[in-house]
């Protein structure tokens, strides 16, 4: 090995010392350290667009979450391993490397399983964990003042992590990937000293020399992404009803018009006699793809795949349709937040309009 590379991995062994948060090298040596079941912290994770009925339709979102682990175990455990928190990360660029400036939350807690970033601003922290006599870990956290110029921060040392994080709020239409690091309180291979051992007077070690306060250290990082950050479109005709233009609608050859998303480049229309838009009373039209990004366009398009005419032949009362928006090249399907299942889209606010009632015949 040349003196050059050799230097090279010892500066990248030292930096991941440090960080206590990469993959490779350094968790590698905080596996051999501390026993090595820091692999199993994170599966089924995920980062996709996020969609809320109640939104703004200026706001974007995106849903970070991941499966809990059988091991270490996610809730307290007095004299055992478990989880003290989640450091989640955030950047425009895939497996970067996670430094405190990208440092997005420290969420408190094992069983915390989900982030959501958003496009409002948020008010950062200084946050510290660290374990008591009884091996508990007691975090306190502390919120920034709105005129607070703290810089981010994270310091490391075997009993306690010191944070403090300043979010940014994210970018409408840029795509971003996400790093979840799994903070661990670890008992040493030998928690307990050997009770047999002469402790002066020649008696036993006590209860309270034992060193139960274990140590703090960090699992695998695991990376998602790319999720794109995706306001609402919003729709511009038919309008809404019972605003002029929405009632005594034509369903053949209708132009649905709506105002293209940042970030997306693909869209769909959903037709229905429900507001809430359930399977049964919707239809769907084919998926619409249009490749300029850039948003902020208006466009037409009609409804393809089923006709609307048949669809709704006869129906009187109010007609609700929406336009959804995805990232075709994101890793997964916007999830809806309240549901916390995948939808496929990024919905609009829903808009009516009714249809003529006596549809004129064929020329």
């Amino acid at each position: 090995m040349s003196g050059r590379r050799a230097l090279v991995l010892l500066l990248a062994s030292l930096t991941c010392l440090w960080l206590a948060g990469c993959s490779g090298t350094g968790s590698s040596v905080i596996d051999s350290l501390f026993g090595g079941d820091s692999n199993a912290v994170t599966r089924g994770f995920v980062a996709a667009s996020g969609y809320e009925e109640t939104a703004e339709q200026t706001d974007a979102l995106i849903l970070v979450r991941w499966d809990l682990p059988s091991t270490p175990s996610a809730s307290v455990q007095p004299y055992g391993s478990y989880i003290v928190a989640w450091e989640v990360y955030r950047d425009t660029s895939s497996n970067f490397f996670p430094t405190p400036d990208k440092l997005q939350a420290v969420l408190i807690g094992g069983k915390m399983n989900r982030f959501v970033d958003t496009t409002q601003a948020t008010r950062g922290a200084t946050i510290t964990l660290s374990t008591d006599e009884s091996g508990i870990v007691q975090p306190t956290t502390e919120t920034l003042a709105a005129d607070d110029d703290s810089e981010p921060a994270r310091t490391v040392a075997t009993d306690s992590f010191e944070y403090t994080v300043v979010p940014t709020p994210l970018e409408a239409g840029r795509t971003y990937y996400y790093a979840v690091i799994p903070v661990i309180k670890k008992l040493p291979p030998t928690p307990f000293p050997d009770t047999t051992a002469s402790s002066g007077g020649g008696g036993g070690t006590s209860q309270t020399d034992m060193d139960v306060q274990g140590t703090l250290v960090v699992g695998n990082t695991q990376y998602a992404g790319p999720a794109t950050a995706l306001i609402r479109p919003e729709l511009v005709s038919p309008a809404n009803y019972p605003e002029p233009g929405s009632q005594d609608v034509d369903p053949t050859g209708l132009l649905f018009q709506w105002i293209t998303v940042a970030g997306a480049n693909a869209y769909v229309i959903e037709v229905s006699t429900d507001r809430s838009f359930p399977a049964g009373h919707t239809v769907r039209s084919s998926e619409i793809l249009y490749n300029n990004t850039a948003g902020g366009q208006q466009v037409a398009f009609e409804f393809e795949g089923a006709d609307l005419a048949t669809a709704f032949r006869g129906y009187t009362d109010t007609i609700f349709w929406r336009i959804g928006a995805k990232r075709e090249a994101d890793a997964h399907v916007p999830v809806d937040l309240s549901s916390n299942r995948s939808i496929g889209w990024v919905f609009s606010t829903a808009n009516g309009f009714q249809l003529e009632t006596n549809p004129p015949g064929p020329p």
